[in-house]
Formats: C-alpha cells, sequence, structure tokens
C-alpha cells in the first residue's frame, strides 16, 4: 500500500492522507490531495511529483511547490536558458505536452490545464557521495 500525507509543519501532525496500491504511482494520491491545499499553502514534494500536471494544478488553486526536478527533466534542463532573477536561479517555462497515458486527470482536467507555466529553477553546490563538489 502506498501512503501520501499533508503535515502541518507547525504542529508536526497530520492532517490528511490518502492509501492506494502499491502498484499504482505515487502522484495519484498527490492528485487526490490537491483539491484539499488551501491559498498560502507548500507542498514539498520528492522527484515522483515533479510533474506539469500536478504543478499546474497546484497553481490554479494557488499553492506553491518545492521538489526536485524528476530526472528525466533534469537531462533536458539548460541552465543557459530562462531569465535569470538571481545567480543560481532560473525562471523557465514548461510547456503542457499531450496528457500522458497514466495520468490521474483525466482528459477534461487537462485540457482545462494552462498550455504553459512559469518555474522557478534553484541549484545549489553540495558534496554528492564520493565527497566531490557538484550542483544539485
Amino acid at each position: 500500500m502506498g501512503v501520501v500525507g499533508i503535515l502541518d509543519l507547525s504542529t508536526g501532525m497530520m492532517e490528511r492522507y490518502k492509501e492506494w496500491l502499491h502498484t499504482d504511482h505515487d502522484l495519484i494520491g498527490s492528485h487526490q490531495l490537491a483539491g484539499t491545499l488551501r491559498q498560502g499553502d507548500v507542498l514539498i514534494g520528492d522527484r515522483a511529483s515533479c510533474s506539469f500536471g500536478l504543478i499546474a494544478q497546484l497553481f490554479g488553486y494557488r499553492v506553491d511547490t518545492v521538489m526536485r526536478l524528476h530526472q528525466s527533466r533534469c537531462r533536458k534542463s539548460d541552465w543557459r536558458r530562462g531569465r535569470k532573477p538571481e545567480a543560481n536561479s532560473r525562471l523557465m517555462k514548461w510547456k503542457k505536452a499531450n496528457r500522458p497515458t497514466r495520468s490521474p486527470l483525466s482528459q477534461e482536467q487537462w485540457d482545462a490545464l494552462p498550455e504553459f507555466i512559469e518555474i522557478r529553477h534553484v541549484r545549489t553546490k553540495g558534496k554528492d557521495r564520493e565527497g566531490k563538489d557538484r550542483y544539485i
């Protein structure tokens, strides 16, 4: 069984959670919980949550997100593109593609998402497992 939950960082209590089959992707629970978030909330997620559909849906609720780029986006991310508000951040536009086959959103929900969303990519230098400096 998979579980996704919403924690209140001021109290540490779990406010809400969703369960699903362990064979399904985490995004199913994330999309189900997205509608319970309110303006001003911040969703902190892992790489699996970094999808156009979820982020665009959250933008519609005025919810901010913090998460690592999905590994497929990391390979395509060109740090020289986008607007440069600061040395280690870029504002980049993501274009909506065709609805992914396994998307938890219906075709009508997918069509209602904006064609583009603007995402801030932030990087910082840190040590990898071998102790070498690299950007993450």
